[in-house]
């Protein structure tokens, strides 16, 4: 038994090494993120800016529960009827990644939609508005 409780302490203390590690670097991405002028947001906010129907391009980022539960699938269903274009795509992180372009509405109702998909837990969202493609026809999944 003695044993035992020793592996299990190694495995702890690896644990918990592992944590820190992961901790360490998501605050230097945070950081490099908001020093580049990326905007968390926080639940049930608007991810792009009120504006008069004009169509615009926004880079996502979606963290908490985003991989595993069909976030991509759900993405591009709630997104072409709504005739936004651009890409999702998943992030070695844990991440999702998207760039929509639309108007500010049809983006912010996507969220929306998202966040009240049964599996799928938005805990923050990073938004960054991107100069808008032209030639983009389509809403798609990514590799």
């Amino acid at each position: 038994m003695l044993e035992r409780n020793h592996q299990d302490e190694c495995v702890n203390e690896q644990e918990d090494g592992m944590f820190s590690s992961l901790w360490n670097k998501l605050q230097q991405l945070a950081g490099q993120a908001l020093d580049a002028g990326v905007q968390p947001q926080g639940p049930g906010e608007p991810v792009a800016p009120a504006g008069d129907g004009n169509t615009i391009r926004m880079r996502l980022v979606f963290h908490g529960r985003v991989q595993g539960v069909g976030f991509r699938f759900m993405a591009v269903t709630h997104a072409r009827p709504r005739g936004l274009t651009g890409w999702v795509k998943n992030e070695l992180d844990g991440s999702v990644s998207m760039e929509v372009q639309g108007t500010p509405d049809a983006i912010n109702g996507l969220v929306d939609d998202l966040r009240r998909e049964r599996f799928i837990r938005i805990a923050d969202i990073e938004s960054e508005k991107i100069p808008v493609s032209a030639h983009e026809t389509t809403f798609r999944e990514r590799q």
